[in-house]
């Protein structure tokens, strides 16, 4: 837990602008790519990283929430789960090969909650590997129910967007139509 806590003037530095362009620019032109030009302030970056982190705090508790009867966790051990589901999730974005971390996100989570699971936890469970790779199954299934209902949510919400109506909010006039 220190040494996360030692990674956070780190992490904030990253998210100065000047900074995190510069290198997200450096991959960009690495992988041959166009640079971002409108960029971010420092601001609004701080912002996502706080409501990313907030989405992922509430998150870990549903998750927990969902295992610690099977797992037998104590409400002092969500971070167990949380902590692997959000490592587990962080590698499969970092696996650009594989299709929603699909194939990556699952193993990384058994590995993370295996090892960060109380012994006295691990000692109770009749097959925890077993049981690891069901739960793995279940959240990406938890996962992929809640990407769907948000976006059929969104559907709804602006479905004149989604079906593509010229009178759909925020659709900018055909470039050859008349003026009025």
């Amino acid at each position: 837990c220190y040494v996360d806590c030692a990674f956070i003037p780190l992490l904030l530095c990253i998210l100065h602008p000047r900074i995190f362009y510069g290198l997200f620019n450096r991959i960009l032109r690495k992988l041959r790519k166009s640079e971002v030009h409108k960029q971010l302030p420092a601001s609004t970056l701080v912002g996502l990283l706080l409501w990313n982190v907030l989405g992922l705090f509430f998150q870990g508790w549903a998750i927990w929430l969902l295992t610690h009867q099977p797992l037998g966790l104590k409400p002092q051990h969500w971070w167990v789960v949380t902590g692997a589901y959000c490592l587990a999730w962080m590698a499969g974005f970092i696996a650009v090969w594989a299709q929603a971390g699909l194939g990556v996100r699952e193993p990384v989570f058994v590995l993370a909650a295996w090892v960060a699971l109380p012994f006295t936890v691990r000692q109770t469970l009749k097959n925890p590997k077993v049981l690891l790779d069901f739960l793995s199954i279940l959240l990406r299934l938890w996962a992929t129910v809640g990407e769907l209902m948000l976006a059929v949510a969104a559907y709804f919400l602006d479905y004149r967007g989604a079906i593509g109506s010229p009178l759909a909010p925020g659709r900018l006039p055909a470039a050859d139509a008349d003026p009025p």
